[in-house]
């Protein structure tokens, strides 16, 4: 007796078609950028289609009660992020609509999946996350490839032709984020879409993202006497890793990591003196460690976990400026002091 099909997740509106199971969200059959909890809440939006969906029960959705996070600006930053990938308007939605006070409504016409589908849509969120990062990972393998070989080929052409190359400044824009002048420490994704920034606010300090199309704020560590400082996106963006040493000791850091638009912050090392850089796979990152009882700082390289560490090298005292990963991975770089100037290994 033949085995009956799985249940289709893929749930269409529009030119737009949802993959509960993958994760993915295309237009006309084009892969679109959009991340896991706004994933979640559009997943959650279509189930409930031409009904009110309240911000509470969207906050349960995307985060536990132990999660440290502001969640309106939170639930705000996901709507925007799905009305982006959309190409929606709040004003006249053709997706999303707004009801003040009270929630969203998914108003687009939407094809239900076939009978008995609704049991694995309703697990959509959890099947999203757990499959989404292998499948990003076989993409970035295959991007890197590409990359390589494509690499090689300019290379090839480059110096067997040198040219000098110079900075075109004439479609350079700069434009200011912040206007507070209380920010410290700032790094952007790789995408180019956040930018994560350390907010002062007397002995406080709080850690804070930016949407850069929308230059929506979102606040993903609430303010606290600690410092906060090494912030280094992850090579696929999804996660942040910081720095943070508590006022008992403002000497001694540990190395954190968290979701770009916040969750639970997790402890991976604890003695680090540097931002991280991370090998172009993103499986393993360096840093610096201050070895107090000889004065010689020491080269580190880690897992992403945070497991396995090993010494590089021992080049000597140095600044906290932190290590960079070339990007072939073949040579990790820092600078050391030496009486009389800088020198690099």
């Amino acid at each position: 007796m033949a085995s009956s099909a799985p249940a289709s997740t893929k749930i269409r509106f529009g030119t737009f078609e949802v993959d509960a199971t993958s994760g993915e969200l295309r237009k006309s059959g084009i892969l679109l950028k959009l991340q896991p909890q706004p994933f979640r809440v559009l997943l959650l939006l279509i189930e409930r289609a031409g009904q009110v969906v309240t911000r509470e029960e969207i906050q349960r959705c995307l985060w536990t009660d132990s999660t440290f996070v502001d969640f309106e600006h939170g639930i705000n930053f996901s709507i925007n992020q799905i009305r982006a990938a959309l190409a929606d308007n709040a004003e006249k939605p053709r997706y999303v609509e707004t009801l003040p006070k009270r929630g969203y409504r998914f108003i687009g016409a939407v094809e239900q999946p076939p009978a008995g589908s609704l049991s694995v849509l309703k697990r959509a969120p959890e099947l999203a996350l757990e499959k989404a990062a292998p499948r990003r990972w076989r993409v970035i393998a295959a991007i890197v490839s590409i990359v390589v070989a494509v690499s090689a080929a300019a290379a090839y052409f480059y110096f067997r032709k040198p040219r000098p190359l110079a900075l075109n400044l004439d479609g350079m824009h700069i434009a200011r984020l912040s206007g507070s002048g209380k920010a410290e420490d700032v790094a952007i994704s790789p995408n180019g879409q956040y930018v994560v920034y350390v907010l002062r606010d007397g002995e406080k300090r709080s850690l804070n993202v930016r949407q850069v199309a929308t230059r929506g704020d979102l606040q993903i560590l609430p303010p606290e006497v600690v410092r906060l400082h090494g912030l280094t996106f992850s090579p696929d963006g999804n996660y942040i890793f910081f720095i943070r040493t508590d006022k008992e000791n403002f000497k001694i850091g540990s190395l954190y990591q968290m979701p770009v638009l916040g969750g639970t912050p997790h402890a991976l090392i604890r003695r680090v003196d540097s931002p991280v850089s991370f090998s172009p796979d993103g499986k393993q990152f360096a840093f610096v460690r201050e070895n107090t009882a000889d004065n010689m700082d020491e080269l580190i390289v880690a897992n992403a976990d945070g497991s396995g560490e090993r010494v590089l090298a021992r080049p000597g005292p140095g600044p906290e400026a932190g290590p960079a990963w070339s990007p072939d991975g073949h040579t990790i770089a820092m600078t050391a002091f030496e009486y009389g100037g800088w020198s690099h290994i």
